[in-house]
């Protein structure tokens, strides 16, 4: 029940700070609408739509460095597989 209480005094103390919406505030609110609504720009139109492009060729870009570099160090691990050991009186010795 105090939480009740303290809900409605905290109400009561609120009352006198509340803005009542006057002609003016109400203009305001209107423009901001309406400027929100207004017809995108050709420069709107075309951030709209590089936006997506540009992140759909960052991607790709992406996937084909990660497999370009996966390849490379499979390549490369396939090459140390091949090396044959060559040996010399006895010694096995490997090539560089």
């Amino acid at each position: 029940m105090t939480e009740e209480n303290d809900l409605d005094e905290l109400r009561k103390l609120a009352r006198p700070l509340r803005a009542e919406a006057n002609e003016e505030m109400l203009l305001r609110l209107r423009l901001r609408v309406a400027d929100r609504i207004t017809r995108p720009t050709v420069l709107d139109v075309l951030v709209n739509w590089f936006r997506p492009v540009a992140l759909a060729v960052a991607a790709v870009i992406v996937i084909l460095t990660t497999l370009l570099v996966q390849q490379d160090q499979s390549q490369s691990t396939e090459m140390l597989a091949q090396i044959t050991p060559v040996s010399l009186s006895g010694e096995d010795l490997y090539r560089d």
